[in-house]
């Protein structure tokens, strides 16, 4: 018996099986079976006793691999072997499981500004609020010194800081946190579950709309599900494994209190801001009901699980080339697993006719103050840039002096154009 990996969808299972039929196996993504004459090499060790479980580690059960790249891939099994220990014929691979390897999008491109308070977005697969991200020179590696690289100075953190004193450079080995959008972050839970053949409808307590983008991926956690009127702590190992295809958090069969995340996508509900589809259903069987969920308290605790982000703290003065490396908590300290691609700080191209304007001439008195700016003039970045331009202003009031051609902001508020 033989396993092999290939690139995940999200389709059906006959469609997950014809994958692993025609599937694409790259060694760029992992060092383990990653064609058929690798899987030769991780042939199922079956033990002397009788057991459970076949782990697919090679006749010395002595095999293992890791994984490059991010992403979700399918486990193909193979029953039927010939003489060599190969595939009789790739029609006999079938999909096993789905598998993710946790990380960021790799070989990213970022510009942010210089002389501006910023902060960094990632995209890829799986991540926690456990994580951190840590900045690297080009020359550097993210797995150097046991996959804790020395981090660079090049930039400021816990900025603007009062006066400051909290915009301060970081340490060598400084990680940067992040956190991923969820219920805890938005004060958005899920309230309620529809159940269908193929998707569900969660309705949200709130718009979530304005939180999750169409396609993004999450997550719920598992202590705020209640499935046919029984909690987390009293579900058997059958329970268990329906639950997961609702929270998309699965047990190992050796170690099922041992968590592997295995998301679900997010669909918007035309003309519906509180609900949102996953590609999860159930239907009856004569062996088997529909399951009954709800949530403690209504208030099903989701997190984003496909995007993370930095807090807004960080400033640079001069034009920076950086590489960013991504970590995970693991056996006890962050470990910096993945490199998702380079950062360069740059300084900004000024804008023409940028300019402050006052609205009132008469001394002492109170109005606005107009910010006149042309994008597009004399930039050619701007002119090829055809999306619309969200920009967020900060507009105050100004005590005007007309002969001390000064003002003073009196009051602020914050809006977007």
């Amino acid at each position: 018996m033989l396993l092999n990996l290939c690139l995940a969808g999200e389709e059906s299972r006959q469609a997950l099986n014809e994958a692993c039929v025609n599937g694409t196996f790259n060694a760029e993504y992992y060092n383990g079976p990653s064609s058929a004459d690798l899987a030769r090499e991780f042939l199922a060790w079956v033990e002397p006793g009788p057991s459970n479980y076949l782990p697919f580690s090679g006749v010395e059960n002595d095999q293992s691999f890791n994984a490059w790249k991010s992403g979700v891939f399918l486990v193909c099994y193979c029953a039927m072997l010939d003489a060599e220990d190969l595939c009789q014929s790739p029609m006999y691979y079938i999909n096993a499981a789905r598998l993710m390897f946790r990380g960021p999008l790799t070989d990213i491109q970022l510009d942010l500004p210089t002389s501006f308070v910023v902060r960094i977005d990632l995209e890829g697969w799986g991540f926690s609020d456990t994580d951190s991200i840590r900045l690297i020179s080009m020359t550097q590696t993210c797995r150097e010194n046991a996959n804790d690289p020395r981090g660079v100075d090049v930039y400021r953190l816990g900025c603007p800081g009062q006066n400051s004193s909290s915009c301060r450079r970081p340490d060598v080995k400084e990680d940067i946190s992040v956190y991923v959008i969820s219920a805890e972050r938005t004060g958005i839970y899920i309230t309620d579950i529809s159940i269908g053949a193929s998707q569900s409808v969660l309705t949200f307590s709130g718009d979530i709309t304005a939180e999750l983008l169409d396609g993004d991926a999450i997550t719920i956690d598992e202590s705020s599900i209640i499935m046919n009127n029984k909690n987390h702590t009293a579900w058997n190992i059958a329970e268990q494994h329906v639950v997961s295809k609702l929270s998309g958090f699965y047990g190992y069969a050796d170690e099922p209190s041992v968590k592997r995340m295995l998301w679900n996508r997010v669909s918007y509900v035309p003309g519906e801001t509180n609900k949102l589809s996953i590609p999860v259903g159930w239907i009856e069987t004569d062996t088997e009901s529909i399951p009954q969920f709800s949530f403690v308290q209504n208030k099903g605790r989701w997190a984003r699980r496909n995007r993370l982000q930095t807090k807004e703290e960080i400033k640079v003065d001069f034009s920076a080339t950086v590489k960013i490396c991504w970590g995970a908590f693991d056996e006890g300290r962050q470990q910096y697993y993945g490199e998702a691609g380079v950062l360069q700080f740059s300084s900004p191209t000024f804008m023409a006719d940028a300019g402050v304007y006052l609205t009132t001439r008469l001394q002492g008195g109170v109005g606005q103050a107009v910010l006149s700016f042309s994008p597009s003039t004399g930039t050619t970045f701007y002119k090829a840039f055809h999306t619309p331009l969200v920009a967020p202003r900060r507009h105050q009031l100004f005590e005007a002096s007309c002969s001390e051609q000064q003002a003073t902001p009196r009051s602020g508020f914050y809006s977007k154009r």
